[in-house]
């Protein structure tokens, strides 16, 4: 069909202005036209079972919102339950991600327990995924409180906490 995988996925193959990605038995073909993807579509039909369940609404927990002339891409279960393992119910926003120096420094805070040092290495693991598939707005906040992982402090759990705010 004469698709070339990309060289940083080899996931993700390319043939002109159609490309497809794969992950397992699933697959997204995505392209400039709905006729050039209903073309590749039928191609692929004729090598492989194919199901098509037209337009994408989610894909590997990524939902995929159209309109005439944007796609959004978010991943609001993943953020819910980062909000559950904060204990945030209701917030009223902050206007960066990164918090003040003082929270997101290494010195000048108690040091959290295991379980609560645990439960922000988890949460940052959250949103260094979050911020690498939807969000890089937040990633450089998010690395620097990864940066801090191994010995997370109150401040930085107040940095985390105003990050997802």
């Amino acid at each position: 069909m004469g698709f070339t995988p990309l060289i940083h996925d080899q996931n993700v193959f390319r043939r002109g202005n159609i490309m497809i990605s794969t992950y397992v038995d699933d697959f997204m073909v995505l392209g400039s036209s709905d006729a050039a993807i209903n073309a590749v579509i039928r191609q692929l039909a004729k090598e492989l079972e194919v199901k098509d369940f037209g337009r994408v609404a989610t894909f590997l927990g990524i939902q995929i919102d159209h309109s005439n002339d944007s796609i959004r891409i978010s991943q609001p279960d993943k953020v819910a339950v980062v909000y559950e393992d904060l204990s945030l119910k209701q917030c009223r926003g902050a206007w960066s991600p990164i918090a003040d120096e003082g929270l997101i420094t290494r010195t000048g805070s108690e040091a959290l327990d295991d379980a609560a040092a645990t439960r922000y290495r988890s949460i940052v693991g959250s949103l260094l995924h979050i911020s690498i598939m939807t969000r890089p707005d937040i990633q450089f906040a998010v690395n620097q409180l990864a940066q801090i992982a191994s010995n997370p402090s109150m401040n930085t759990m107040l940095g985390l906490k105003h990050l997802v705010l």
